[in-house]
């Protein structure tokens, strides 16, 4: 059984906050929903920019301690086939050495981005015991469904 769960997870829409509500209903753990440093209507050019000059976009929580956890659920969206800007950088910042990781993205081109992301965990230190992709359209109940599947397969 999984226990001790972090779901960590960035949203610009919506959408992976839905995932991350129905992710922890089906396993349980704290959640937390990582801020940007950004503002305005083109917020995803300037965390674009940031990246790239490798300044930090995301604001992780300052009494953020990964120690009580014994998994991570890590997820967020897909941003022109690529995981976003700021899931990235969350995942360069966090020490995931030895964690087992859960990896959830939305959008409908992440062929390539969850295995990118995968690669980058897994650079962490990081054991990852699934993989997890939902479709902006997806119903609460398609989501559950995918969650409980892998659920299911981890146990």
């Amino acid at each position: 059984m999984i226990q001790n769960n972090l779901i960590l997870f960035f949203s610009f829409t919506g959408t992976c906050k839905r995932a991350a509500a129905l992710m922890s209903h089906e396993i349980g753990g704290d959640i937390i929903s990582v801020k940007t440093k950004g503002i305005g209507p083109f917020k995803i050019f300037s965390h674009i920019r940031r990246l790239k000059k490798d300044k930090p976009i995301v604001i992780l929580p300052e009494d953020l301690d990964l120690k009580k956890y014994d998994t991570i659920c890590i997820g967020g969206p897909v941003w022109y086939e690529k995981p976003a800007p700021a899931l990235e950088d969350m995942v360069k910042q966090l020490d995931l050495k030895g964690k087992k990781v859960i990896l959830f993205l939305i959008g409908s081109e992440w062929g390539a981005s969850i295995l990118m992301l995968k690669e980058m965990v897994k650079k962490k230190g990081a054991k990852i015991l699934s993989m997890m992709t939902f479709k902006s359209s997806d119903s609460n109940n398609a989501m559950t469904e995918i969650i409980r599947n892998h659920v299911k397969m981890m146990q």
